[in-house]
């Protein structure tokens, strides 16, 4: 067989190739990469089969910025090598294809073989890694690991294809051309299997998405109805990939026979006719494999019939080479649609066995995991690809195969005595020897039979999928419905513009004014909704509604699915996320969160004073609380209970305020504190001081704590009435559910004491009876309540810790009765008395021994050194200072026990409160948040305690808070027909805003069978309170209609749908 010959001697002439290669690539990656990556697309599932399309890029400008995204560059730089190495290759065939010098052919060896060698390192490590979160510090364990493994992966495989080599050439006695060729099938492995799956997964969403093209019609790989050009594209690309299951079976079987079955078939069994030898001599000495298998055999059969045999030897040619490389030619020529198909998510939502490296919602919302994937896609699949088009240039074209004996001896010639030698062989004479025809033939069909095998049983398991794939809703305009740009014609075009974004801000208001029966009702109408701004703000008010009742394992879902919809952009669920992670007592992930909040904004700087208290060490301590943060609700709410916790002081040492929303809740937080320490009467005294003062403003949640108040005292039936009277107004309400689940567990029976268990509210789950649970499924419940600590308590004994971590308040009772006072032990607790008597009885041995006591004292204090480093370690679960804690507790019978607490503690125990979107969060009050400790003066500005014992400290700070508090500062009663002409004038000034738009007020949607009709009124009767909520202290009062409803409290289906 005829190869070309390698020149040695270097003449200027051979930069040629190279300039006309770098030059290529240049243009190539400036213009041709970023434009088959405009239209980007990321989907992600909302609810109901619904996968929301968003586009990350539409401009080269923006493409050029996902190839430049942080984790992005190592892929893209081995990508940028492998199409330089082409290019000059394409320039030496094309300018001198009969001779190479020999350091442009180092050159391209080196450029294609960087790629080669690090594609199957990147593909196991991208396989067989997790799938990255929203979570950024997984993001940070990613990075740092990555790092490891490709060294450790990077060894392995290349020890594993050594030995695999040896054994082939020297165990069985294989060619050095079989031995290469299969060793590097062996080493490729891995890329070959990534690839198998992404096509196989991919096969039906990559069919129905093209077909859609091919008609005309835009898809979820491309947004925009394609014109004529395109759509033979995606026709062209269609055929390819409908045939892929057909080629890649012919593929595979061909090889499998010529490797095996042929010694069990006839020796005539694929001989040709007289007809074929004639046309096509050459095939007598072919294998099957080279015949393009099965098919290839019928087509040279039939295209031995054409009469022009330039023209019959045309399409039998082109028929073999498209059956022998068809899957690989699907990759090789689409790389940039593997990208599209990643991104999009097709392998997951229409198949089975694909790879996923990032959520969707994590990918539209953080660029770094944008950057992972794009470099994965790159560095994954180009060794494979590149390595399958040089060797199918040189199986179809051997005459400008390099000379493989020439190139070992020329190159030999140079490296000298530096080039290992092992058994009569050496690294450079291995690494020439790859270009041997044989070794070329041989890698062409081993490989791409092993991509083909691979595709065939994922793409047979992701067949079920087909329907799934083609019922799946792609919402490809949520971006244009939600903030495009509105063309206002009329006047009716107006009403519906303040119809979808004017009741918005009221649906948020019912979370702010604790209307959540009302706010329940309104979020089952937006659920139903298609619309993409339905969607946004469902998920918006679910977030905060979730948070604010510590279910945060479902806020946090709606946090990152809503970043995820705002591209990324919305601070409210980042500060959100930031408080998820400090109520879960993730401190990395806090602190990573809290970098991407502004600086002096004041409710991110109050999550950064609560994570300065909830550090034990690093930089988050580090945070100086400005003078204006304690003048906020937040703050003050804050210092108070930070200094009134070493004493358990149940109510405040300042006279509490109730005129914001965060004074109100932290106010029924030390309600429950009352009840915890066992002074039922006062609270109950507190509430109703409460009740007289704000009748309008108050949550149906106070009256529940009311009720719990009178069954302290013994009086249930009073209790019953006051759930009768919420039952009637309020029973979408889920403390009012969670208050009837605690009468239900009283024994108590009535009609209105409905079993809401099914429902899936955490109040009702956690007053239930949990005996039917196992502990297992009640710790999940646990780690999705992460602040709350009578959850914790369920669990028994080995729930305390978790109840410490979460809310240490909760112990108070036993705690004052047994006067044990919280305290965080130093580094010289007794726990570590142990120790201590390590490094003495190590100190006696070197004394009497010598050296032999060196070991011991060095361990002793490096055991000392780990101990007191896992004491600092924050964490929700077992952590060691909680358990050393609750284990005193324990021992001096202090302990709470779940039993032993005031029923529906959970309903109104809370610990810090911090305002996000002016919703009052409750983070929790973990133990070790201690004003006594030492070094944390700073804290609590202008407390200064001075130095001495904790005894000293103590009494210093008993002194400073001087006693609880009498009375309560608030507002005082406000008359509604106040309330209504201030909102009324509000409602003026918002009117006036609209030119030419006049007696339209906030319009309503109402439901009709004919349609949607607009109404308007004069005046907008619209206010910021509630209705005074029942009580059993009188007759219950005629409840007024919520904001945005008509003379109703109840919906029916033809009552008002509002944001």
């Amino acid at each position: 067989m005829a190869v070309a010959d390698i020149r040695s001697d270097f003449i200027m002439t051979d930069l040629i190739p190279v300039l006309f290669g770098i030059i290529l690539s240049f243009l190539i990656f400036r213009f041709w990469v970023p434009f088959a990556l405009r239209k980007v697309q990321i989907a992600f599932y909302t609810d109901d089969g619904i996968y929301e399309v968003h586009r990350i890029t539409d401009t080269f400008k923006q493409s050029r910025k996902l190839l430049g995204e942080d984790g992005a560059i190592f892929g893209v730089t081995l990508y940028r090598m492998a199409v330089t190495g082409l290019m000059i290759l394409a320039g030496e065939i094309a300018f001198q294809p009969e001779e190479y010098s020999l350091h442009v052919l180092i050159l391209i060896m080196m450029l294609l073989a960087i790629p080669v060698l690090i594609s199957p390192v990147s593909s196991l490590i991208g396989q067989f890694t997790r799938t990255l979160s929203s979570r950024k510090a997984d993001l940070i364990d990613y990075k740092r690991n990555r790092r490891v493994l490709i060294v450790v992966v990077t060894v392995m495989l290349f020890a594993l294809s050594l030995g695999f080599w040896v054994y082939l050439t020297r165990t069985l006695g294989m060619s050095p051309e079989e031995g290469r060729a299969w060793t590097l099938v062996l080493f490729l492995f891995p890329s070959v299997l990534v690839y198998g799956r992404v096509m196989g997964s991919s096969w039906n969403g990559l069919v129905q998405q093209k077909w859609k093209r091919a008609k005309g019609q835009a898809s979820a790989l491309n947004p925009h109805p394609p014109r004529f050009f395109a759509r033979l594209l995606a026709l062209f690309i269609l055929v390819n990939i409908v045939l892929m299951p057909i080629t890649a079976l012919n593929g595979f079987s061909s090889y499998l026979y010529d490797w095996y079955l042929y010694q069990f078939a006839p020796d005539d069994l694929f001989s040709h006719s007289e007809q074929a030898l004639l046309v096509y001599p050459e095939i007598s000495t072919m294998s099957l494999s080279q015949k393009g298998g099965l098919i290839g055999y019928l087509s040279i059969e039939l295209f031995s019939q054409v009469p022009d045999v330039f023209v019959a030897k045309f399409l039998s040619q082109l028929t073999v080479l498209f059956l022998i490389l068809n899957v690989t030619l699907i990759g090789l020529a689409f790389v940039y649609e593997m990208v599209r198909m990643q991104f999009i998510g097709l392998g997951t939502i229409g198949g089975f066995g694909g790879v996923v490296i990032a959520d969707g919602r994590a990918l539209r919302a953080e660029s770094s995991h944008r950057g992972l994937l794009v470099s994965f896609c790159f560095s994954a699949f180009t060794g494979y690809t590149v390595l399958m088009l040089v060797m199918a240039i040189f199986g179809r074209f051997p005459g400008v195969l390099p000379d493989a004996q020439m190139c070992s001896t020329n190159l030999g010639a140079i490296v000298g005595d530096f080039s290992p030698e092992y058994r009569g062989t050496s690294l450079h004479a291995e690494a020439c020897g790859v270009l041997d025809p044989l070794v070329v033939e041989q890698l062409t069909f081993a490989i791409n039979a092993a991509g083909q095998a691979l595709f065939i049983p994922f793409w047979f398991i992701s067949l079920p999928k087909w329907f799934k794939m083609k019922r799946a809703n792609f919402d490809l305009s949520a971006i244009e419905d939600r903030g495009g740009p509105i063309i206002i014609e009329d006047k009716k075009e107006m009403a519906k513009l303040l119809s979808r974004t004017k009741p918005g801000e009221d649906a948020l208001s019912l979370l702010k004014t604790d209307r959540l029966s009302d706010l329940v009702s309104v979020l089952n109408r937006l659920d139903r909704s298609d619309a993409s701004r339905d969607r946004e703000l469902h998920a918006r008010t679910e977030m905060l509604f979730a948070a604010s009742r510590g279910d945060w394992q479902r806020a946090e879902d709606y946090a990152v699915n809503l970043l995820a919809q705002k591209e990324g952009e919305d601070l409210m669920c980042r500060k959100l996320l930031a408080a998820a992670a400090l109520a879960n007592r993730d401190l990395l992930e806090a602190k990573i969160r809290l970098e991407d909040l502004p600086v002096d904004e004041s409710e991110s700087d109050q999550l950064r004073w609560v994570a300065s208290l909830f550090a034990l060490k690093g930089k988050l301590r580090k945070f100086e609380v400005d003078e204006m943060l304690q003048l906020t609700p937040g703050g003050r709410r804050l210092e108070d209970l930070v200094s009134r916790f070493p004493m358990l002081m149940a109510w405040p040492s300042k006279k509490p305020r109730i005129d914001n929303a965060v004074d109100r809740r932290g106010l029924l937080g030390d309600v429950a504190r009352l009840r915890l320490s066992g002074r039922s009467e006062d609270a109950l005294a507190k509430i109703r001081e409460v009740q007289t003062m704000m009748p309008d403003m108050l949550g149906a949640r106070w009256f529940v704590a009311e009720a719990l108040c009178l069954i302290d005292m013994g009086e249930v039936d009073q209790a019953m009435r006051i759930h009768y009277e919420l039952s009637k107004s309020e029973s979408e309400d889920p403390y009012v559910a969670g208050l009837c689940e605690v009468l239900r567990t009283l024994g108590q029976e009535a009609p209105h004491l409905i079993d809401r268990r099914m429902d899936g509210l955490i109040e009702v789950t956690v007053a239930t009876d949990s005996k039917k649970m196992s502990r297992l499924e009640w710790s999940r419940i646990v780690n999705n309540m992460p602040t709350n600590a009578v959850a914790a308590l369920k669990l028994g004994r080995k729930g305390e810790d978790e109840a410490l971590a979460s809310n240490a308040w909760v112990t108070m009772g036993p705690a004052i009765k047994k006067n044990m006072w919280p305290v965080v032990r130093g580094a010289f607790a007794v726990s570590n008395a142990m120790f201590i008597c390590m490094i003495l009885a190590g100190a006696l041995v070197i004394y009497m021994e010598g050296a032999l006591g060196v070991p011991l004292v060095i361990g002793a204090i490096g055991l000392w050194a780990r101990a007191g480093n896992k004491r600092q370690v924050v964490r929700h679960r077992d952590m060691p200072l909680c358990r050393d804690y609750s284990s005193r507790l324990r021992t001096k019978r202090a302990m709470v026990k779940y039993n032993e607490l005031p029923v529906g503690t959970h309903l109104m125990l809370s610990g810090i409160i911090v305002p996000i979107g002016d919703v009052p969060i409750d983070l929790g009050y973990p133990l070790w948040v201690d004003p006594l400790v030492g070094k944390r003066d700073k804290w609590l500005p202008g407390l200064n305690l001075g130095r001495g014992s904790a005894k000293k400290r103590k009494k210093k700070l008993e002194e400073h808070l001087d006693g609880e508090s009498s009375g309560i500062e608030g507002r005082g009663q406000v008359s509604k027909s106040t309330l209504l002409s201030m909102i009324d004038k509000k409602n003026v000034q918002k009117r006036q805003k609209y030119d030419g738009i006049k007696n339209l007020s906030s319009s309503i949607i109402q439901a009709k069978e004919d349609g949607m009709v607009f109404e308007s009124k004069e005046n907008d009767d619209r206010r910021i309170g509630g209705p005074r909520r029942p009580s059993s202290r009188g007759p219950s009062r005629k409840r007024n209609p919520p904001p945005g409803f008509v003379k109703k409290s109840q919906f029916g289906d033809n009552d008002s749908v509002f944001y």
